[in-house]
């Protein structure tokens, strides 16, 4: 079996990197993608890149949705692009169809409800800026809503950003929803590996951005990746990056292709992910020094991006979860 991405893989890692390199480039620290820029998304098929067609999905796998996050990852690409995916997968095995082929051709943005912790009802909203639904994914019922009004907005950790504070019972009715484990479960996995994803393009970007830095700064006479306590760095964040790639590429290619299945993988992801993820981010800000904690520096946005990413999906309960599964045969899962 080959693992390696294939020649229409390749074409879309190009396209997407070649996109947000002209067009959210990491240099220009993005905080809110504006309407031209998310209708452009939507065009390239991001929000419904593995859809059925009937909903305008373009029928393709988990895969290659993965592929795409990481350089979404790689380069800090903001806005609610994997909570409009998942809404949108949500609506469609919900049953509203409509409202899915709306989300995938971008005529909505979603927010992500997260409750706060001992909040009491109480939500905080990621991306609320520009967005008209309202994700909420609980352990009983999933959900998407319209977006309250009475929305109370305060800074993010992430430079520029917003977060929306509201009430769950501001939410009202919700326009899609289920209370079936099966498709919570789905929308979870779905979340959890594409999540894993972008914290392994962190992961990939901060190793690259670090070896740069590594070859280029100049102390006593040659540069800093000649001595061994940077050498050693550079090289634990390369393995780091290779370990999390392949973790999430094998979660996503064993990923259940109905509703029903483990989480095993998924969540084996979001353990290794999360932790080689700070771990880099870490070591690329400290590789860079005093310019590490600088705003002309995009150093310390990926561990800003990497604590966003893993309270928003609670991977510091992944390593726990996965304990408590059954262990898969990795041969059954390909």
């Amino acid at each position: 079996m080959d693992f390696l991405p294939d020649s229409d893989q390749r074409a879309l890692i190009a396209a997407t990197r070649e996109f947000v390199e002209s067009r959210v480039p990491l240099r220009d620290g993005l905080a809110v993608l504006d309407d031209t820029r998310w209708r452009e998304i939507a065009q390239l098929g991001w929000l419904g890149l593995a859809a059925d067609p009937e909903v305008g999905g373009a029928d393709a796998t988990l895969v290659d949705e993965t592929l795409v996050f990481c350089e979404i990852g790689r380069s800090l690409v903001p806005g609610p692009i994997l909570t409009t995916l998942a809404s949108a997968r949500l609506a469609q095995w919900a049953g509203s169809s409509e409202l899915a082929a709306e989300l995938i051709d971008g005529r909505h943005r979603v927010s992500r409800a997260v409750a706060t912790a001992g909040g009491e009802g109480r939500l905080l909203l990621t991306d609320p800026d520009g967005a008209t639904l309202v994700l909420l994914v609980g352990d009983e019922r999933a959900g998407l809503y319209a977006r309250p009004d009475d929305v109370a907005l305060t800074p993010g950790l992430e430079d520029a950003t917003a977060l929306g504070r509201t009430a769950i019972g501001a939410l009202g009715t919700p326009l899609a929803g289920t209370t079936e484990q099966a498709i919570i479960a789905a929308v979870r996995r779905v979340l959890t590996i594409l999540a894993s994803a972008q914290l392994a393009g962190i992961t990939r970007a901060t190793c690259d951005l670090a070896t740069v830095q590594a070859k280029d700064r100049v102390q006593f006479g040659k540069p800093i990746g000649a001595f061994q306590a940077i050498k050693h760095r550079c090289a634990d964040m390369a393995t780091a990056a290779m370990a999390a790639e392949n973790v999430v590429f094998f979660a996503a290619l064993t990923a259940p292709t109905g509703l029903s299945g483990s989480d095993y993988n998924a969540l084996a992801a979001a353990a290794l992910c999360r932790r080689a993820a700070f771990a880099n981010a870490r070591a690329g800000v400290q590789i860079h020094g005093a310019m590490g904690f600088s705003v002309e520096n995009s150093a310390h946005r990926f561990v800003k991006r990497t604590h966003t990413l893993c309270t928003v999906e609670g991977f510091s309960r992944a390593a726990a979860q996965l304990g408590s599964l059954p262990r898969t045969d990795p041969l059954e899962d390909l």
